[in-house]
């Protein structure tokens, strides 16, 4: 295995990890089987989805500090613009992420029992849909060129003409976060329930590769960054399309990046209770330590809040990436001073 190193001069060197690996349990089945599909993920390789000539691409490349990130729209069926491997990796990548995700922090959010029981190595094969929009980080560092190391999607609409808080018209068409908590999660929000249905999207799936953050704090924040960034830039871009982001997310994770670190305000709804009994199997249990040992709420944030401050915060983190990724550290103790979200009833 190799590690990467953020060197002097923001260039990323990869040289080897002479750390020994955990050793698996003997006559362990279940540790044999995740590090088995975990190891096997961390050897593939897609340099095809960074390459300036993808047909998904929606947004200039950026390529520094030995990363590479892509924004790539799917407006039809995924497989006009993401080829067989390039969805696969991806699947694969989050799938494992979510099974080796504890970060030094607590347990993984997959069940390994289950994972081993059902033989599950990757996400379903309708994790892609009409509409989604993928920010993807890669490695461009020589031997591990074309390796996912970060994954943050936007789910493509699952309606229109009608409002989201009007679930009888819509049929079973859910989103996650509502399939979880129930129709009612967001009742409490007019700016959201009265939103037409076509302008709210899902966030899902903000993915770090999980060795970088226990090793390599400098590039997982750096990784981090640009998940952050790219989301910003699409909620940006499609202002007009998209009106609120809706999920579920660890508040003081991936809930602290988007308040902290780009001025992202969002409404919670604290101390909801998931029925994991509402999902369709496996994640029915799958899912069940992201829930029982993780602070998991649901959230939204309103795409309007995306405003001048988040938009003059997310291009001085742009420019310091680009000449100085070690100083962004100072930048990130600046407070957004009381921003408040527009989703709030008033």
């Amino acid at each position: 295995m190799a590690q990467v190193i953020l060197t002097e001069g923001n260039n990323t060197q990869i040289v080897p990890d002479m750390a020994k690996q955990a050793q698996t349990p003997e006559n362990d089945p279940v540790s044999e089987y995740v590090d088995g599909i975990i190891q096997e993920e961390d050897a593939i390789r897609v340099p095809s989805l960074f390459s300036e000539e993808h047909l998904g691409l929606i947004a200039p490349i950026k390529q520094r500090n030995g990363l590479t990130t892509v924004v790539i729209h799917t407006p039809s069926t995924p497989d006009t613009v993401l080829t067989s491997d390039e969805q696969d990796a991806i699947k694969q990548f989050v799938f494992t992420q979510y099974l080796n995700k504890s970060s030094g922090r607590g347990t993984p959010f997959f069940d390994h029992n289950v994972a081993y029981t059902e033989q599950l190595t990757s996400e379903p094969s309708d994790f892609f849909g009409a509409g989604d929009i993928h920010v993807i980080v890669g490695l461009n560092n020589g031997e591990s060129d074309g390796q996912i190391v970060g994954y943050i999607g936007l789910e493509g609409p699952i309606g229109e003409g009608l409002d989201f808080g009007d679930h009888e018209a819509r049929g079973d068409a859910r989103y996650y976060v509502e399939q979880l908590y129930g129709d009612q999660i967001f009742s409490d929000y007019p700016a959201i329930t009265n939103s037409e249905l076509s302008t709210v999207r899902e966030m899902r799936r903000f993915v770090v590769r999980q060795r970088f953050l226990r090793r390599l704090g400098i590039l997982g924040k750096l990784i981090a960054l640009e998940l952050g960034l790219g989301l910003v830039n699409i909620t940006d871009q499609f202002r007009e399309q998209i009106k609120v982001v809706v999920g579920d997310y660890e508040k003081e994770v991936a809930g602290a990046n988007l308040r902290d670190v780009f001025f992202v305000p969002a409404v919670h709804v604290d101390g909801a209770q998931p029925d994991l009994a509402r999902l369709e199997p496996p994640y029915s249990t799958l899912l069940q330590p992201r829930y029982e040992t993780h602070d998991v709420v649901p959230f939204a944030f309103a795409t309007a809040d995306v405003d001048e401050q988040t938009l003059q915060r997310a291009n001085a983190l742009d420019e310091l990436l680009d000449r100085d990724p070690r100083s962004i550290i100072r930048l990130l103790k600046e407070s957004m001073n009381g921003k408040k979200s527009s989703l709030l009833p008033q």
